[in-house]
Parts: C-alpha cells; sequence; structure tokens
C-alpha cells in the first residue's frame, strides 16, 4: 500500500492506492511506428519503424506514442540488444492463415529496425516478437500493435458540424474489430479517429444531405467495418468512405422514426461461418414495430434488411392477440450468433412488462427469453452484454442496472457493497451516464457526477472506487483493443485521453475489504478461438484450478449447442499442505453413423452448427484478473480442406483437343468422333499412366498447403466424357461382398441422354451408398462375376485400360463414404495412357507388296520391251560377211533378218 503523506486536509486525489509490484523479467518494450510516407497508400505492402525502448526513461513523445524517431537514450539501447543478436519480427493477427507467417526485419544506422508487412486492409494488426536476448536480466516483452492505414477523415466536404444536444453528455463508439478507430460525438462537434485518440478529425456532413436544423440532434453512432451510421433526428446518415447520404426507402430503411442502432462490441472475425455464402449482421437498428439487420459486406441497396414486425413477433413468441408490443431496444447477445431485443408489452399483465426475444440467425428463429420484470420508469433502457457461451447482460436506465447471467438462471437488481442496497443512482444525486464492459468481466459504470463503481461480471454487487476527477470534468470511458481503459476528457474545446489504472483501483478498493481472488491459479489450453471437427474426429483440452483447501471450487464448462457433439469428463484431485489442484479433462468427439440416416441431408444439417464452450473457475473474485475462456467449435465441413490428387505439376500450358469414338462412349453422338477441348485449369496435369498397369489414383487430404494424410474412406470415379472404355480388374466376388454391390448400371437411369458428370449425384452419391460388406444390406449377391466399382486406397481394386489403342481419360472422383467428412469431397484429374505399339495389318502389308511386285515387274517388262525396240531400229551387220565388202554391200535387208 503507497499513502501520499499530506499536510492539512485530503482532496480526492490523495486518497491512498494499492500498487503491486512483481519481479518481471520483461522490462523492455517494442515501439511501433510508421507514417505512411515511406509507402504508397495503395502499396501491397508498409514499412513498419520498430526500436526498443525502456518504459521507466522514455520520454514524452514515446509515452504517448506520438515519437517518429527513437531517442538517443532508445538507440542506444537498441544497439546493445542489435550487438546480443536481437532481431524482431512481426506477426500479422486478424488475417488468413496464409499471411500470418513472421515478417522479418532489416536493422537501420539510425538506430531502428524496419519491416515490410502485407497491407491487406485499413487496418494493420500484429505482434512484434523479438528473439529471447537479455540485456542486463531484462527481456523484451512481446508487443501487440494496432494501426491505421490513413487518418484520412471520411469525406472532403465541410459543411455542417454535428453534435449532441446542449446539455448532453460525451457520447463515444468504437469498432469491435479496430478499437483504435472510434467516434466521439460532444456538444460542439464529432470526430473521428484511427489511433486512439492520438489524433482527431472533426466530421461534417454537406448541407445537401444534412438539414443544418436538425445537426445539433445526434441520438446515436455505430461504427460498422469501415462504415459510420449516425441516427440524427430519428433518421439514419450513411459515411463510407468519399459518401455521405441519408438512409431511406431505397435502401430498405425507414425514412424517420428509428429509435436506435447497435453495432457488435465483440468482433466477428474468430467467428466461424459455416456456409460460405452465408453471413451474419454486424448492426441492429429498430423503430418501435419493425427491427432491421445491417450487412455491411453487402451492397449499400441490399445492406438492411427488415428481419421482424412486432405484430408477427407476437404470435411467434405465443403472446396473446389483445396484447400490445413495443420495441424498447436490441443487442447483440454473448454468443455472436443470437440478438436480444427488449420489448414493452402493454396488456400482459396490470402494469407493462418487459420481456426479452431472441433471434438465432444462424438457424433462424425467434425465441422468447426466461426474463421478464416490471418496466420500471419511462426512460430509455440499455443493453449490455459480456462474451460468453450463455446469455449474460445488464440493463439499465438512468437509475438502476438489472443483471441476468448465465442464460437468466440468476436475475435481480446490482447492489451496493457498501450498503447492501440496490445501487440507486437518483440515491446519490446523478444519474447513470456508461455501463463499459471490459476484458475479464470487468466492468465500470460511470456516473454523471464522475462517480465510478466497479462490477465483476457473475457478481451481484459493486464497488465504489476512488473519484479520479472532478465533478466539473466532462468525460467517458474509453476500452481499446487490449482491455486498456481510458479516460477520454472533453474541455471544451478539443479531446484528449489519459491511461486509468483498473487494476490498481480495484485493488485499492478492495485492499480494506480484505477481499482475495477465491483460487491461486486458473489454467487452460486452449489457446485457439476457433476449431473445427469433422466426422470422426475430437478434440481434447484440459483446465487447472490451484485454491486453498475447503474452499470448493472446480472449472465450469459451459457449452452452448452441446447436442452436436459427445463428450468425456474426466476429474483428477491432488491436495498438498493445504493447496488444492483441480484438474479437469474434457473430450469432445463426433461419432454419429451416417449410414443409417433414412434423410441423409437433413441428418448432416441437423448435426452441424457452431458450438460455443467457455471455461471458466466456479467462483470469481473483484480482484481476480483472468478472464473466461470461450472458443467456438465448427462441427461441420473445415473450408479450408480439400482433396488432391497426386499428379504432376509441370506440363506444357498450351491448351489441345483430342478425339474420342462415339462407339466408346456411353452416349451416342451423331459423327464418328467426339472432340473434346482439354481443361488444364480443372484437371491439371494428366497423369500417364503405361496401357498395361492397372491404376489406383492417390488421394490426399490436404489442409491449405499441408498435407495432413491419405483418404482411406471409398469413392468412385466418373469419366466427363462417359468413356466405357476401361473397366475394373476386381469383381463382387473378389472383394467378398456379404451383399448386392452397387455399381453405375444399377444405381444409374439407362436414360444416360440426360445425365452428365455433374447430375449424377442425384442417382450414387452419399446419401444412397450402402456397403455391400453388410450383411442384409441391398439385397441378395447378384451376379458375383460383376465388375465391382468402389475404390480405396488400401484395397486392390483399380483400373485397367484399352490394350489396343491410346486415350486420355477425364475423371470426376467423388467420396461415398457416408462417415468420412462433412465436406462433400470432389476432384478432377486426368489420365493419358501410352505404350500401345499398334499391330500390323496384314491386308495392308499384302497389298503394298503386290503392289511392290506388280510395279517391279512392270518395270522389268517396259525396260525389255524398251530395249527390244531400241534394237531393232539398229543396222545388222554380220561380222563374218562384213570381211567381204561386195558380199557384206549385196546383203539385203531383207536377208539380214534371218540372222537375227
Amino acid at each position: 500500500m503507497v499513502k501520499p503523506k499530506i499536510r492539512g486536509s485530503l482532496t480526492f486525489q490523495d486518497r491512498e492506492r494499492y500498487l503491486t509490484i512483481n519481479a518481471d523479467l520483461d522490462c523492455f518494450l517494442w515501439y511501433v511506428y510508421t507514417s505512411f510516407t515511406r509507402s504508397s497508400i495503395h502499396s501491397a505492402h508498409v514499412t513498419l519503424v520498430v526500436w526498443i525502448y525502456d518504459p521507466e526513461n522514455a520520454d514524452s513523445k514515446e509515452m504517448s506514442h506520438t515519437a517518429k524517431g527513437p531517442p538517443e537514450h532508445s538507440k542506444t539501447l537498441s544497439r546493445q540488444f542489435l550487438n546480443l543478436g536481437q532481431s524482431p519480427s512481426v506477426k500479422m493477427l486478424h488475417v488468413s492463415e496464409d499471411s500470418r507467417e513472421l515478417e522479418e526485419s532489416e536493422y537501420s544506422a539510425d538506430g531502428y529496425w524496419e519491416i515490410d508487412v502485407p497491407s491487406i486492409s485499413n487496418y494493420i494488426i500484429g505482434v512484434v516478437i523479438g528473439k529471447p536476448v537479455t540485456f542486463q536480466g531484462c527481456f523484451v516483452a512481446r508487443t501487440p500493435f494496432t494501426m491505421a492505414k490513413s487518418e484520412i477523415p471520411p469525406v472532403n466536404v465541410h459543411d455542417v458540424s454535428i453534435s449532441t444536444p446542449a446539455g448532453s453528455e460525451l457520447m463515444i463508439t468504437w469498432s469491435a474489430c479496430h478499437t483504435t478507430k472510434a467516434v466521439v460525438v460532444t456538444n460542439y462537434g464529432a470526430f473521428l479517429t484511427h489511433d486512439e485518440f492520438r489524433h482527431t478529425k472533426k466530421i461534417t456532413f454537406p448541407s445537401t444531405v444534412l438539414d443544418p436544423a436538425v445537426a445539433q440532434k445526434v441520438n446515436d453512432v455505430a461504427i460498422v467495418q469501415v462504415h459510420i451510421v449516425f441516427l440524427i433526428d430519428s433518421s439514419a446518415y450513411f459515411i463510407n468512405n468519399d459518401k455521405m447520404f441519408r438512409v431511406g426507402k431505397q435502401h430498405k430503411l425507414p425514412e424517420r422514426g428509428i429509435l436506435g442502432i447497435k453495432e457488435r462490441i465483440w468482433c466477428l472475425r474468430n467467428y466461424p461461418v459455416q456456409v460460405l455464402a452465408s453471413d451474419l449482421s454486424e448492426a441492429i437498428l429498430w423503430t418501435k414495430t419493425e427491427i432491421f439487420l445491417m450487412y455491411p459486406s453487402r451492397n449499400i441497396t441490399d445492406m438492411f434488411a427488415l428481419v421482424m414486425e412486432v405484430d408477427v413477433l407476437k404470435s411467434l413468441t405465443g403472446f396473446k392477440d389483445h396484447v400490445t408490443l413495443a420495441v424498447i431496444s436490441a443487442c447483440y447477445d454473448s454468443v455472436p450468433s443470437e440478438i436480444s431485443v427488449l420489448l414493452a408489452c402493454t396488456g400482459c399483465k396490470t402494469s407493462t412488462q418487459l420481456y426479452v426475444a431472441g433471434f438465432n440467425e444462424d438457424e433462424g428463429h425467434w425465441f422468447l427469453r426466461d426474463l421478464s420484470l416490471p418496466a420500471p420508469t419511462s426512460d430509455p433502457l440499455h443493453m449490455e452484454v459480456v462474451f460468453g457461451a450463455s446469455s449474460s447482460m445488464l440493463l439499465w436506465y438512468s437509475d438502476k442496472i438489472i443483471y441476468s447471467y448465465k442464460g437468466s438462471k440468476f436475475t435481480g437488481y446490482i447492489k451496493d457493497t457498501e450498503t447492501g442496497a440496490e445501487l440507486s443512482a437518483t440515491a446519490l444525486g446523478t444519474v447513470i451516464h456508461q455501463v463499459v464492459i471490459g476484458s475479464a468481466g470487468n466492468t465500470v459504470i460511470k456516473m454523471k457526477n464522475n462517480d465510478m463503481f466497479f462490477l465483476k461480471f457473475n457478481m451481484k454487487d459493486v464497488l465504489k472506487l476512488s473519484a479520479w476527477e472532478t465533478e466539473a470534468k466532462d468525460f467517458a470511458i474509453y476500452v481499446n483493443g487490449h482491455g486498456d481503459f481510458y479516460l477520454l476528457i472533453n474541455n471544451g474545446t478539443h479531446i484528449y485521453y489519459k491511461a486509468y489504472p483498473l487494476k490498481t483501483e480495484v485493488l485499492s478498493a478492495t485492499n480494506p475489504l480484505g477481499e482475495v481472488c477465491p483460487y491461486i491459479s486458473f489454467q487452460h489450453n486452449m489457446e485457439a478461438d476457433t476449431y473445427y471437427l469433422d466426422m470422426g474426429t475430437n478434440m481434447t483440452f484440459w483446465a487447472q484450478i490451484v485454491f486453498l483447501e475447503n474452499v470448493g471450487l472446480s472449472t465450469e464448462v459451459t457449452i452452448y449447442r452441446s447436442h452436436l457433439l459427445k463428450q468425456n469428463n474426466s476429474i483428477q484431485y491432488e491436495i498438498a499442505r493445504g493447496i488444492c489442484t483441480k484438474n479437469q479433462t474434457v473430450t469432445l468427439y463426433h461419432d454419429h453413423d451416417y449410414s443409417t440416416e433414412g434423410e441423409y441431408e437433413d441428418g448432416i444439417i441437423s448435426s452441424t452448427g457452431i458450438m460455443t464452450i467457455e471455461v471458466e473457475p466456479s467462483l470469481t473474485g473483484r480482484t481476480c484478473m483472468t478472464p473466461n475462456k470461450v472458443a467456438h467449435i465448427n462441427v461441420g465441413c473445415p473450408v479450408f480442406r480439400d482433396l488432391v490428387i497426386e499428379k504432376p505439376t509441370n506440363c506444357s500450358n498450351q491448351t489441345f483437343t483430342f478425339k474420342i469414338p462415339a462407339k466408346y462412349r456411353w452416349v451416342k453422338t451423331q459423327g464418328e468422333d467426339w472432340v473434346q477441348e482439354y481443361n488444364l485449369a480443372l484437371f491439371g496435369c494428366p497423369i500417364e499412366v503405361h496401357y498395361a498397369r492397372p491404376f489406383r489414383p492417390t488421394v490426399l487430404l490436404y489442409e491449405r498447403e499441408k498435407m495432413i494424410g491419405t483418404v482411406e474412406a471409398n469413392y468412385i470415379l466418373w469419366e466427363m466424357n462417359a468413356r466405357n472404355d476401361y473397366h475394373y480388374n476386381t469383381t463382387v466376388k473378389q472383394v467378398r461382398c456379404l451383399s448386392k454391390a452397387q455399381n453405375m448400371s444399377s444405381m444409374v437411369p439407362q436414360d444416360l441422354e440426360s445425365i452428365t458428370a455433374y447430375t449424377i449425384d442425384r442417382y450414387w452419391g452419399r446419401h444412397n451408398y450402402v456397403s455391400c460388406f453388410m450383411s442384409g444390406g441391398a439385397g441378395l449377391l447378384g451376379t458375383l462375376d460383376n465388375q465391382y466399382e468402389l475404390m480405396n486406397h488400401s484395397g486392390i481394386n483399380s483400373i485397367i485400360w484399352p490394350q489396343d489403342y491410346d486415350g486420355i481419360f477425364l475423371f470426376r472422383l467423388k467420396i461415398m463414404d457416408p462417415n468420412y467428412s462433412f465436406c462433400p469431397y470432389e476432384a478432377y484429374f486426368a489420365v493419358r495412357t501410352h505404350g500401345i505399339i499398334e499391330s500390323l495389318n496384314m491386308l495392308k502389308i499384302a497389298g503394298w507388296a503386290c503392289l511392290i511386285v506388280v510395279f517391279f515387274w512392270g518395270v522389268l517388262a517396259f525396260s525389255y520391251y524398251r530395249y527390244v525396240k531400241l534394237f531393232r531400229a539398229l543396222h545388222f551387220v554380220d561380222p563374218v560377211v562384213s570381211f567381204n565388202s561386195e558380199i557384206t554391200s549385196m546383203v539385203s535387208s531383207s536377208e539380214a533378218k534371218k540372222y537375227e
């Protein structure tokens, strides 16, 4: 306990404080800065400037996070760590798994490191991680950071300034996913910040959009992703980048009469939306009789949707026809997929009653929560919830706060610890200004006179904290992305902030009461926020709580949608020297047999969903700072998994065509050949297979870029061009079936003209697959010599190819096992056979041989008769007679022929 020594009377600033001092080895921190001038605003990467600083010796700019370069002390410290081998890296958060790699750094001579990180959105969220290097016995702590990519105001047109009505309290809201982005509205203007109020920009509207007469009537404001929605004089005004407009009928929202708007206070980024085409809303708007949801990822004309009217809701939730319902307030509930709507019922009882209706966005149904109470006042009521696996909320108005914990198992009015009476702001001469919920269920209640109270969720009383500001000071409470509390102070001309040490204040207030945390430590191994469970898989986690003997604590596990998975629990208990240790292990698993389902698709739908699990101590206290762990389990198809056929990766990118003779297709076509263009993008490189070798594809299961195993489930192959010239080398008899085996001819209608490779699933798929190894399955065995057409990795069944010609076969592979996965796995691949040596055609050989012989003898005959003709044309001279010239001259030509 640290208590100031003050002469004279004490003021509120002189109250004693409880100060905790721990021997922490992480003495130094990383400072992260970027001016966005080193990189283009539209660049794919942004350069971060990082250095090491000592919080105890930091200069004022470092402490206020306005430094743009390291001061001399930090330069020296960074160089010391550099000499010891220190090198920081940045791990990106809230991005896809593929973008979470550590980004390496490069040291600059100016005393800092530069790190290029991907700029994939308007915000850079990550953590700086250093090597385990010590200097003077101290490490550099892992330092999370959030930075806005741009500090540009929403619009460039400045005309009408907006504000709250005169005498109103500060109004503040911040983004659920990027808490550095916030909007504060005062009675002299509205201001936007992207960096936790280190810099602010004034928000104004053009006079063509907003009537100056209503500019000082801001009722509410919400930040929904990149959009800002103002509620001004019961009308909605929309800001998106450089666009400002009034939302109306063309956007499916009323022009006037909107009573409130509420955005999510928990980021949806880690919530595993089950179907990619579906999305959850991120803001609720309501009138007295209608409820609207906002989907910021959609086009502006479809961004708002009417989800319910109270007259319809009255019949859905079981209210009588004569009663009158009115919407009072609405908010997102503890479970991200649910919405709570506060209804006022006139006619339900003698006085107006309040009820809470719930809406499940995943399942699309309305229900009535087990919470009702008399309407306490005509003042506006507000609702705030805590993140969890069961609905836990606070309802409050200007005077009192009502709690509803654990699905309305515990309800009542919040009490004051000191008096034991219900907390009443009216009795204190003030009204409630803010109820702010931070991490670990830590809640601060701020009164208009600046009194502050602390409430721990699941507790029923509040503790008054020491005064921090005078009653005349105008401020509001703000919580950043790391759960730190700040006081946002308005001095009448501008906004500034200062840190609020909530832990110190709580310990100071509880120390005189002797309150301690009921447990010594609470630990668990659920590190991730999201898990995925497919068919036949399981997950196991443990939780450990350590406490003093005879306290009787345990770990409490709350599960939302517990029917989706089965569970086993085991508890081990140990006690030594008055210290008790209780370990609880929980295994969640899925083992449903879908082969017996009459309606397979209905069974899949009823078995899939998002389960939320919360792990917490059975008893907590105001001084306990360990947050409850809430995680989501997606029981269904892991969208990041895919089937991959093992095949070549490098081949020519040129497209080509090939021909298939019509006689080799099930579906006969006009003409002789079916010409097909090869789709390299769909089938990838073809697998080269020798025609004489039986073939069975190797089917692998990948999780993103990592192979996690070989698929062992049964599958079928369908040739995309309906080729029928390949066969299977195994018969029903060889695989030893116990009942009739399904095959293409028995499952698919013979009218093949209307069937394609994409529609064959209607006739034969997981929904009607029956294994022939089950006795009493599909009937009698039938012909045992029929081909067995199902394949798997460990079986003997393979494809055999035509033996007299090569070909290209395009296959679609489909998993048939109904108990293998929730995913409708399929894959495409191509096979090109080779190695055929075409047999000789004897008719052609004989024909060519005859032709050659005829040609040869023709040439000989032609030569003979040609030479005969030539010799006949020559004069004959008898070599004997030629010696007698007289005789020679007397020989006539007719006589000469005798000598031929």
